[in-house]
This record gives structure tokens, C-alpha cells and sequence, in this order.
């Protein structure tokens, strides 16, 4: 599997939407996904302590694969590590930062769904995002304000529980409705999903705030840009889900793979199936 290879990293099953946008461009090109169970969950642990994981994946990943690219469909891995590891490695990354800049243009009063670990870095990017939108409103000679109200949240061990209930994730609306069930985040507009897992709870969360909010993830941005710096071009194949897509867990435990493969036919499907309606 060396030939035009695409490898995605992440602590569990979140990545697997990423991976899904990426198949639709991307139908003739093989995956590697890999599931660092081994060292997850990566919400708690030092930006030092990330850095060497990914560094350790990548150096594993390389050996093996020789990928046109890596994707850090995390966005805590993205935040804490990305920089130095485009600084390391002559290779091909793209990251995953949460869609903040899409839901300022949206406007209105957000929320910010993420890890700890990511919400440590939301004061950063929010002033890289004005600054840009700034820029483009200047050109066209209008003046960017912006009086919408930000709430940063996240639930401890989340994402670890979505790995564990893939096939239930209803078994976890009661704990989102103790955090997300207050009027505060009812009247929110929007939503910002700053970690991938949790595109796999939309549904719940959706069922929550109501059918007015609106989503928000870097999911579909990401594919983009890999297509973009792959260099690939446009195909009307048909993704080869067998032949194409190799799942690794770091920890070696075979039913984990198993049901990471089993959820990504689930979204997978349901995409097809949604596509051809």
C-alpha cells in the first residue's frame, strides 16, 4: 500500500468523518486510519507528551506507508503539535482547527464544543480569525464588528465514551442535556464541533438545542485541502471500501478495529443512502 496513500491520525473514531469527506473526492486513493487507542485520550495530557506521540506515529506511519500525507483529524493533536511537526518532518499535514471562522460569518451567539485541551488555544485562534475577517472586510471597504456572545464548553471523557457506545450513543443524551439542557446555549445560533468525535453525537446535541442551531466542523474544509495539496485530480470512481481502507488500533485489540470499521460503514452508508435520495 505505497502508492497514492493517505494516512489519518486520530485517538479513536472521530477521524473516521474526516475520513468519510475525504473518500467522496478522493474515491481512487487508499487509506490508512489509524486509532491511537494506545495513548488516548489525548484531551488530558501535556502538549510535550503529544508531540511525542506524533512524532512516534508519524516516523511508524512513514516507515510503513510512505503516504502522500498526514491527517491530524484531532483537533488537540492539531493545536498542540502541528507547528513543530511541519518544522520536523519534510512530509505533507494538514490539521484540524475548529470552524470558528465559518460560524463568525454565520454571526450570531456560538458555542464552542471542544476538548480542555483545544479550548486553551481558542483566545489564539479567535484573534487569527478576526484578524483575517477584518482583512477581508476591508476589501471590501466594510468594517468587521462583531458583539456576538462565545461560550466555550466541554464534558469531561467524552470522547472516550463515544469510542465505548458507538452503537448507542443515546445512552449519552442524559449527560448532554445536563450540560447543553440550559437556556443560555438554547438561544445559541450556532455550534462549533471543535472535536471530531463529536460529529458522531450531532443527532443527540441537535435533539437538545433544536432544529435552529446550526453545525459547524472542519470535517469537509480538511478533505479539501488534502485533495488540494495531494494534487489530485477530479475521479467519478466509486470508493473501494475492501480493497482501499486499512484500520489500525495502536493498542492491538482486534474488536476495537472491528467497530471502528463497523461505525465508519455506518456513516458511510447513511451518506450513500442520503446522496441518493
Amino acid at each position: 500500500m505505497r502508492k497514492k496513500t493517505i494516512a489519518i491520525i486520530d485517538s479513536g473514531l472521530g477521524g473516521l468523518h474526516i475520513l468519510n469527506e475525504c473518500q467522496k473526492i478522493l474515491p481512487s486513493y487508499k487509506f490508512v486510519y489509524v486509532a491511537d487507542f494506545f495513548n488516548a485520550p489525548y484531551g488530558n495530557k501535556s502538549k510535550k507528551a503529544l508531540y511525542k506521540i506524533a512524532c512516534g506515529l508519524i516516523e511508524n506511519i512513514n516507515r510503513q506507508y510512505r503516504p502522500q500525507a498526514i491527517v491530524f483529524a484531532c483537533n488537540t493533536l492539531t493545536v498542540n503539535t502541528i507547528n513543530q511537526i511541519r518544522k520536523k518532518y519534510n512530509l505533507k499535514f494538514v490539521g484540524v482547527e475548529p470552524a470558528l471562522k465559518q460560524a463568525k460569518i454565520f454571526g450570531g451567539d456560538m458555542i464552542i464544543f471542544a476538548t480542555k485541551s483545544t479550548l486553551k488555544f481558542y483566545n489564539n485562534l479567535n484573534k487569527k480569525v478576526d484578524k483575517q475577517l477584518k482583512k477581508e472586510y476591508k476589501k471590501q471597504k466594510l468594517i468587521y464588528k462583531s458583539k456576538d456572545k462565545t461560550h466555550k464548553v466541554f464534558v469531561p471523557n467524552l470522547p472516550q465514551e463515544i469510542d465505548k457506545n458507538w452503537d448507542n450513543l443515546d445512552c449519552l443524551t442524559e449527560k448532554l442535556k445536563a450540560v447543553f439542557g440550559k437556556d443560555i446555549y438554547k438561544k445559541c445560533d450556532n455550534i462549533v464541533l471543535g472535536c471530531t468525535h463529536f460529529l458522531a453525537i450531532k443527532p443527540q446535541l441537535k435533539n437538545i438545542l433544536g432544529s435552529n442551531i446550526s453545525f459547524f466542523d472542519g470535517s469537509k474544509a480538511v478533505a479539501k485541502q488534502v485533495f488540494k495539496i495531494v494534487e489530485a485530480k477530479k475521479s467519478s470512481k466509486k470508493f473501494d471500501l475492501q480493497n482501499n481502507l486499512k484500520i489500525i488500533s495502536t493498542d492491538g485489540d482486534v474488536s476495537k478495529k472491528q467497530n471502528l470499521l463497523n461505525y465508519f460503514k455506518k456513516i458511510y452508508t447513511a451518506d450513500k443512502f442520503f446522496d441518493n435520495s
